[in-house]
């Protein structure tokens, strides 16, 4: 999967992303569907920024899998390596 690929695979989101480094690993997405939750997983391959909302129904939650000397912030506050960051759909980021 290619960098234009994972953009265009995130679904219950809408979200413009910007490559800010040449990719370091491949890229993943991968999408689990239930009567009533879907789950989106996936590894990013390099550095990016990443703008966008989820639905309004949802919970977007960050964590790392793998440690990485790479700084991840979720609207300003940093991910360490045993955090989970949370923020509630159909907020902008930074809201």
């Amino acid at each position: 999967m290619t960098f234009d690929d994972y953009c265009a695979a995130v679904r219950e989101a809408r979200v413009n992303y910007v490559l800010t480094r040449h990719e370091e690993a491949p890229w993943g997405l991968e999408f689990i569907s239930g009567t009533h939750v879907a789950v989106q997983f996936g590894s990013d391959g390099g550095a990016s920024v990443v703008d966008g909302i989820a639905r309004p129904d949802a919970f977007v939650l960050l964590c790392r899998n793998v440690h990485s000397a790479a700084k991840i912030t979720m609207n300003g506050h940093a991910v360490n390596g045993e955090a989970i960051s949370s923020q509630r759909g159909g907020v902008k980021a930074g809201q």
